[in-house]
């Protein structure tokens, strides 16, 4: 905090949700406006990963909510829609070798590199296919990205094992077993150009 500001990650997302959450409970209190329903206020863990906070409130809690409201970061504006997502991991392996004789070695990194241009192709297609006018003003509503890479464990030897891991977006009511099985054919169809893929599957 610096004069009056709050500044760090998770400054807006989401505790400047909380904030704003628990002024507007404040102000419907002093109010004495009764609302038709009780109003609660639930702070839970794994929002940013397995949403296994919110199913534990939903799973423990027999009155299933009228309405939610989800104080994400939306510019002021009332966003009636949201997208998922799955979250993925990806191992390759190659062979490694010494950087001397790279060509003895099958690099695994460049492999990896292989497995992320046929999602990203996944995504591209997705996303053409799915538009709503709230999305309009950002380029995509099913965004595609990988957060993290990593490959070798020595500098002077071919990397023989690769991972990445990252998100696509799903459609609003999508399953995401159909995303997973999507993502499994697509890494699947890399055995019919790279026969490395046959005995080696990512």
């Amino acid at each position: 905090m610096v004069d009056g500001r709050l500044y760090g990650r998770g400054s807006v997302d989401m505790k400047g949700g909380i904030a704003s959450a628990v002024l507007a409970i404040r102000a419907l209190e002093k109010s004495n406006v009764m609302p038709a329903h009780d109003v609660r206020l639930e702070l839970v863990i794994g929002e940013e990963t397995t949403g296994v906070g919110t199913r534990l409130v939903l799973e423990n809690d027999s009155r299933a909510p009228a309405a939610v409201v989800v104080l994400e970061p939306s510019g002021c504006r009332i966003v009636p829609i949201s997208t998922g997502l799955q979250f993925f991991s990806i191992t390759v392996s190659g062979r490694a070798a010494h950087t001397s004789a790279p060509w003895r070695g099958v690099d695994a990194f460049e492999k990896l590199l292989t497995v992320r241009a046929t999602l990203m192709k996944l995504a591209q297609e997705r996303s053409e296919k799915y538009s709503h006018e709230l999305f309009a003003d950002v380029p995509t509503g099913l965004p595609f990205a990988i957060g993290q890479v990593s490959a070798g464990d020595y500098p002077a030897s071919i990397p023989a094992i690769a991972t990445m891991s990252g998100r696509i977006g799903l459609a609003p009511g999508e399953d995401p077993q159909d995303m997973r099985a999507m993502i499994i054919d697509a890494v699947q169809s890399l055995q019919n150009d790279d026969p490395w893929f046959i005995d080696h599957p990512p």
